[in-house]
């Protein structure tokens, strides 16, 4: 495979959604790219514009909020693509708290109903279904409560 062959592999991955190095390193090896050529080609990539941690950040931040996840969540998965920490502030911080509140609103309706807990135990156990998707404790409280 030659340095042509994979700059237009990862172009190709990267016309259909954005991603960071480390999603593009992981992909290129599996369709078997010598890592000299990978290390170069991302260099390129970055040099031309074509890889942003920025895109990236603010695109993955919308379409999990979108899907209904929350903050902490959402930060640890940009964490784990390798996404620097101040893109990962920056863009979880220009959804508002209000906003946050309503999605988790929104994913209480439709998942309980909007039903208050009858006892201790359901409530622990939609506190623990939020808690899980990525919502911090205040937040699960303001809308439960």
């Amino acid at each position: 495979m030659d340095e042509i062959t994979v700059y237009e592999k990862a172009l190709a991955l990267l016309a259909r959604r954005e991603h960071t190095e480390i999603e593009l390193l992981r992909k290129l090896k599996a369709r078997h790219a010598p890592p000299s050529l990978i290390t170069k080609t991302l260099q390129r990539l970055k040099q031309e514009g074509f890889l942003s941690h920025a895109r990236f950040a603010e695109a993955y931040v919308r379409m999990r909020y979108q899907a209904g996840f929350g903050p902490q969540r959402i930060a640890l998965e940009l964490h784990e693509r390798g996404v620097e920490p101040h893109y990962q502030t920056s863009f979880l911080h220009s959804i508002s708290p209000e906003e946050w509140k309503e999605k988790l609103t929104e994913l209480w309706q439709k998942k309980f109903n909007g039903k208050t807990p009858a006892n201790a135990s359901e409530k622990a156990k939609q506190m623990r279904f939020f808690y899980g998707r990525g919502f911090t404790l205040d937040q699960i409280k303001q809308v439960i409560n």
